[in-house]
């Protein structure tokens, strides 16, 4: 059993130690007003360093502003705060742009958040505490008076409340990649792998499959590094990551007053879209009459997407299942592209570095990888559309996988969803992407039931709230919460004294 002495207190274990993960520990130790040991299940040596935030390049930068990272929704200056006590901003002068914004390295946030996790480990107030559990959560089990958690090695842990945070699935190779790929030295399977492109010498003849953010990563460090080898990007549709605002960016001043990104999040839908039947063309046409009309009086499409983007977790909601599926198979990748923009320095980079020969982009699916020994190069087979479909060979030295994530097969590499799932604790949301939720984040079990003693946070809930992807979404999504929580766990709450908001991103 876990070591800790039973004084009365609850009992919250968090599986999964990421963003999410330590988001809702440290709102929780910050708010209730009780004492509860939270225990984090995390494996890795730090809590905070997920998927996203394990990165150790220098390159790889957030792609939203320091403001809108907070980890705590009502003290949104205490990253930006807690950087400054260190030196990180003075002594990153590339992180700044022009009109003020910070992009933050995404290591940094790490760091924060290991910071964070540690410093609530004996909380002031009511004398609650935050453990991590450097251990691996292999099964949760319901019992009439909680959950019992196991794990690999270190026991069995009791909780009165589980929170479920396992957050984004790592990168997955998919066709035309054969299973055998992943572990063929010439293809990176997992570009988010610290250290994993130190192989390629600078003159190899590099494939990045997929156009987003990620590839625009290892673009970036690949350039870095003095690479001279031919660099080439490829996706079905060719497109990419669309520009910060030009007010963000420091290209123009900005034409409204600023609102706080969190009293948007909570704020109302926008009207021209309120006033729209609850239907995914019809509010496709009410955003491009708006954008039309904003960027007629001056100003650029971020206005009117971002007012839709930050209320999405309203929107999503109200769609039959049909639409949302429809809208997953036809728009997303048009909304992705608009919705996860690129750090202004890293995208420079690349389109500098383009417009030199040094970087391709190509508009093709990749139909046919053919590896052969380790030493020989990678042979890859392309059919792009130009009129009619045209085939073509390629010969590369390396091939990096940036497809994305693998939303699909994550729960089946996950010992605890597999086994909850098979219990009929869990049940997979239509679309595909993670599990039904209540409202609240209560698990849906299979049979309809929510249980406010089961919860789910962050990507796992996509497919019931549409984008809670964002690490301002999360912590808001979190935030909303952290009442209903506190009320399953028999606790009162209190609102933490009320700080000055960061402005809009």
């Amino acid at each position: 059993m876990n070591d800790f002495i039973d004084r009365g207190e609850k009992r919250i274990v968090v599986i999964g130690g990421g963003f999410s993960g330590v988001a809702f520990a440290i709102q929780l130790v910050r708010r209730i007003q009780a004492r509860v040991h939270v225990s984090i299940v995390e494996p890795k040596k730090l809590l905070g360093h997920g998927l996203a935030y394990s990165a150790v390049d220098p390159d790889h930068r957030l792609n939203g502003p320091i403001n809108a990272m907070a980890i705590d929704p009502e003290n949104t200056d205490e990253l930006l705060e807690w950087c400054q006590a260190r030196g990180i901003i003075e002594n990153d002068l590339e992180a700044h742009v022009p009109s003020g914004h910070i992009f933050l390295r995404r290591f940094v946030i790490g760091e924060y958040l290991s910071y964070q996790a540690f410093s609530h480990a004996n909380h002031e107030g009511f004398g609650s505490t935050v453990q991590h559990i450097r251990d691996v959560a292999t099964d949760v089990q319901k019992k009439t008076n909680g959950f019992l958690v196991k794990t690999s090695s270190s026991g069995d842990l009791i909780a009165d409340m589980v929170i479920l945070a396992t957050g984004n699935p790592t990168p997955a190779l998919t066709k035309p990649f054969a299973p055998e790929h992943a572990e063929h030295p010439r293809i990176i399977a997992d570009p988010l792998m610290a250290g994993c492109l130190d192989q390629i010498p600078i003159d190899a003849r590099v494939l990045v499959v997929g156009t987003g953010l990620t590839a625009l990563d290892q673009l970036s460090t690949l350039l870095r590094r003095g690479h001279i080898g031919k660099l080439a990007a490829v996706s079905r549709r060719g497109l990419r990551p669309r520009a910060q605002s030009p007010e963000i960016r420091g290209l123009a001043p900005p034409r409204i007053s600023p609102i706080a990104i969190m009293d948007r999040i909570d704020g109302q839908i926008p009207d021209f879209i309120a006033r729209e039947p609850v239907n995914v063309r019809r509010w496709c046409r009410a955003l491009r009459q708006e954008i039309s009309r904003v960027v007629r009086a001056g100003g650029s499409w971020h206005e009117p997407f971002d007012a839709i983007r930050d209320v999405v977790w309203k929107l999503w909601p109200q769609l039959p299942l049909t639409e949302q599926q429809r809208f997953l198979r036809k728009l997303r990748v048009f909304w992705d592209v608009h919705r996860f923009r690129t750090p202004p320095m890293n995208d420079d980079m690349v389109r500098q570095a383009e417009e030199l020969g040094r970087v391709q982009y190509l508009t093709a699916n990749v139909i046919g990888v053919t590896t052969g020994a380790s030493v020989d190069p990678v042979q890859v087979e392309l059919e792009a559309r130009s009129g009619q479909m045209e085939r073509s060979r390629h010969e590369f030295d390396f091939v990096i996988n940036c497809t994305g994530l693998d939303s699909g097969g994550a729960a089946s590499r996950n010992p605890v969803l597999v086994n909850l799932e098979q219990r009929g604790l869990l049940r997979r949301h239509g679309t595909g992407m993670g599990y039904d939720v209540s409202g609240k984040c209560e698990a849906i079990d299979s049979v309809g039931r929510a249980d406010p003693n089961l919860r789910i946070i962050g990507p796992p809930t996509a497919g019931a709230f549409g984008d809670p992807l964002g690490a301002i979404y999360i912590t808001a999504q979190v935030k909303r919460l952290m009442p209903s929580a506190i009320a399953t766990l028999g606790c009162a709450s209190h609102a933490p004294p009320q700080e000055p908001r960061a402005l809009s991103t």
